[in-house]
């Protein structure tokens, strides 16, 4: 099962390596964003046997390389901010970027590009969360 997390908008070339202030990360409405981080971290504490693989992404400006790198970071800073919230380490079993690859939105316009730069979830074990 894959779980896109819908809203939750990086700002262009964020984060930065060493960067965790939420606000320079998430773009507007950060509000939007932090709910739906804050939803997805008490949907997985209430189901502690579910695990997931979160997969970071972006549009299609810059180098492949480069936006590895940067869908990888996107990938652990969503790790880290679900482990600050109280997810247990052990739901989350791995994380990886996928650069521009596998784009869901046109990257020809900048509404579609930033629907590019989007995380999601691949639920390994959904136990009774799939019920």
């Amino acid at each position: 099962m894959v779980i896109e997390l819908r809203g939750v908008h990086f700002q262009f070339d964020r984060p930065r390596p060493g960067q965790t202030d939420i606000n320079g990360i998430l773009d507007k409405p950060i509000a939007d964003s932090v709910a739906i981080l804050k939803q997805a971290a008490d949907t997985l504490k209430r189901y502690p046997n579910t695990e997931i693989k979160i997969d970071g992404y972006t549009d299609s400006i810059g180098s492949q390389a480069y936006n590895l790198k940067l869908s990888e970071r996107r990938a652990e800073f969503v790790k880290n901010y679900l482990v600050n919230h109280g997810v247990a380490e052990s739901q989350i079993i791995g994380t990886k970027g996928y650069g521009k690859l596998d784009p869901v939105a046109s990257n020809a316009t900048a509404e579609g590009r930033a629907q590019n730069r989007r995380i999601e979830f691949k639920v390994e074990n959904p136990g009774q969360m799939g019920q």
